[in-house]
């Protein structure tokens, strides 16, 4: 994997480029010299300078650590990135079965109350079918004692 495949990243994108403390080489510095020079060139620099710049091989080690480094940086940003993905797919779920669960807690709420008006009014036809019995009894009766007065 190399940096170019993170780059589209939304964390990388808000990274800052860190600001370089090294001190940029001006010919005219006096620091950069050592001495006299007995060159025909007054701005070149001494062999001395010239030594320390010779580090290519360890210079490039430290750039590819810095890289590798930077890889894995990247690597775990794009891990962030599908956690953060999988986390707003997690609480879309939970936003959806939390609507659900209302939904059917409503319905619940509706099923209660549309059972008890079945009892209410089971009782009520309880009741009624008591009175009518009682009505159709007495009614029953009293045919009953008009025919043995008629008979009679």
């Amino acid at each position: 994997m190399n940096m170019n495949t993170y780059c589209m990243s939304p964390n990388v994108q808000q990274m800052q480029i860190p600001q370089s403390n090294m001190q940029m080489f001006n010919q005219r510095s006096p620091e950069f010299f050592t001495g006299t020079t007995s060159s025909p060139f007054p701005n070149m620099m001494q062999p001395v300078m010239q030594s320390t710049m010779n580090q290519g091989t360890d210079t490039q080690g430290i750039i590819e650590a810095l890289v590798l480094k930077v890889d894995k940086i990247f690597e775990k940003l794009t891990t962030l990135d599908k956690v953060n993905e999988k986390l707003c797919k997690f609480e879309s779920t939970m936003n959806n079965l939390v609507k659900h669960v209302d939904k059917v807690s409503k319905r619940m709420d509706d099923v209660e109350k549309s059972m008890e008006f079945v009892n209410e009014q089971f009782e009520i036809s309880k009741t009624d079918h008591t009175t009518v019995t009682s009505s159709v009894s007495q009614l029953h009766a009293g045919f009953n004692d008009m025919s043995l007065d008629v008979d009679n």
